[in-house]
């Protein structure tokens, strides 16, 4: 056949099948399907059987997975089931090195690995039995599809794809979204894309709200990265509510009832993705976001507490962003200062309550030692019961107990001062302990599980801490 039969009844072919069943391809993924078929692909596909093989894959996309792949990926995969089934059982087997990842073999050599991984492939592809001309036709299309290796050794120029684009438009060079180029339909484990989107829609309709809050947390209790990282890819979809959104995950982020739900893993991934939604809102999405943030009694506290203690990692405090959360900020402070005047000081039982304190001393170490200072000079407040607050706490795996590693001098000195400390040995009146109970990486041997324990370790602490300001001033 000549190179125009084999472009129109392969590559157009193709192009009239999707577009004959309402299968969105974006332009970049089109030039780039268009690139590789002519210059790579059209150089296996030259007779009639071997094309009519190609579409026969082509069109066997299941509907569940319309708008839910890469037209341009499924039509290179498609290539390679038809063509050169050894390359694709190749890919399925060395999935994770495509995909950029670091398996358990390689784990501590980084980049060193993929880039030897990389480098062998053209060898590996000899080694399956492909000639010159198809090693070259293999590395071509795996390196249109898989951006996290940079391949050598093909024959056509590729552009400069990044796996973030493959993100956007669900190709299979995306970790999320591998498996469903491998399975007839979606993989058992997987979530359509389209399904999710509808009742993102829904969560901002007023009649379609309850039924699709109840949807969607059945699912997110069940693939809850699955549900954030859709709601971060279609937050500009249109219909799209991201004062929704938001309270959607005030809704499914844990209660700080105790000691392990408030110290849970599950709580970080929530709090991340409502922070970054913040940071996409407009002047009129704003308004209604801070309106909702600061109401009393609302349901807002807890996620922007969370999203509060870690504002560094999303905006700048001269933002726009930044300013408007500063009053956000500023209302929670004055009534974190006036829940806690009204209550003695935490331990290690009173949950949610000290996690308030510790979310005080975080957001705005110095309003806490200004009223931490105020309690303690009044007796309402113990003063070990105060430096206790500044034990830290670490979370080996979601299955074990908090360790608590000892009291952080740094940022007890910070936010106390050092004359405050000085004051609260006196108070304390307690000797030196036999066990160190500064943090540092070595203290980590304890769990820290009744009051008096906490006490002893903060009163210690304060012990400690002491004679170093004092041997400090000394000097």
């Amino acid at each position: 056949m000549t190179f125009e039969q084999i472009h129109d009844r392969g590559l157009e072919e193709a192009i009239r099948f999707a577009k004959g069943e309402g299968i969105e391809l974006h332009r970049r993924s089109y030039e780039s399907l268009e690139w590789v078929y002519d210059q790579s692909l059209s150089r296996r596909l030259t007779t009639v059987r071997a094309l009519d093989r190609f579409l026969t894959e082509v069109k066997s996309i299941s509907p569940e997975l319309f708008g839910e792949v890469d037209f341009k990926d499924w039509c290179f995969a498609a290539f390679l089931r038809s063509q050169m089934p050894t390359v694709w059982t190749y890919v399925t087997r060395h999935k994770n090195e495509l995909l950029g990842r670091r398996s358990a073999l390689t784990l501590g050599l980084g980049n060193d690995a993929a880039n030897e991984f990389a480098e062998n492939l053209p060898l590996a592809l000899k080694d399956l039995g492909l000639s010159v001309e198809g090693v070259e036709i293999a590395i071509d299309v795996l390196g249109a599809m898989f951006p996290a290796v940079s391949l050598t050794g093909g024959s056509t120029l590729m552009g400069g794809s990044t796996v973030e684009e493959a993100e956007v438009r669900r190709g299979i060079g995306h970790a999320d979204y591998f498996d469903r180029y491998t399975w007839i339909g979606l993989p058992p484990t997987d979530i359509s894309d389209q399904r999710v989107l509808a009742l993102l829609r829904g969560l901002g309709e007023v009649d379609a709200f309850a039924d699709a809050q109840r949807d969607l947390r059945a699912i997110y209790e069940v693939q809850p990265n699955t549900v954030l990282n859709r709601m971060r890819r279609n937050h500009d979809e249109q219909g799209i509510v991201k004062l929704a959104l938001l309270k959607f995950l005030a809704s499914v982020l844990p209660a700080r009832n105790d000691i392990m739900a408030a110290f849970s893993h599950d709580r970080s991934p929530i709090v991340l993705a409502a922070g970054w939604l913040i940071t996409t809102l407009d002047e009129p999405e704003s308004d209604e976001v801070f309106c909702w943030a600061v109401e009393p009694d609302g349901t807002a506290g807890d996620l922007f507490l969370e999203v509060l203690q870690r504002r560094g990692y999303f905006w700048h405090p001269s933002s726009p962003i930044g300013t408007r959360m500063q009053d956000v900020q500023d209302v929670w402070v004055d009534r974190l200062q006036n829940l806690l005047r009204a209550e003695p000081c935490p331990t290690i039982e009173d949950f949610p309550l000290r996690d308030y304190a510790m979310d005080l001393r975080r957001i705005d170490p110095q309003a806490f030692g200004i009223l931490a200072k105020e309690l303690i000079n009044e007796g309402r407040w113990r003063a070990d019961d105060v430096v206790a607050l500044f034990i830290s706490r670490m979370l080996p795996s979601p299955d074990t107990v908090p360790l608590h590693v000892g009291v952080n001098e740094k940022g007890s000195r910070a936010t106390l001062g050092d004359d405050a400390i000085l004051g609260m040995f006196r108070l304390v009146g307690v000797e030196h302990p036999s066990r160190d109970c500064l943090e540092h990486e070595d203290n980590q041997d304890y769990v820290l599980c009744d009051v008096s324990t906490m006490r002893a370790t903060a009163a210690g602490a304060i012990t400690q801490i002491t004679r170093k300001i004092e041997g400090e001033r000394r000097i």
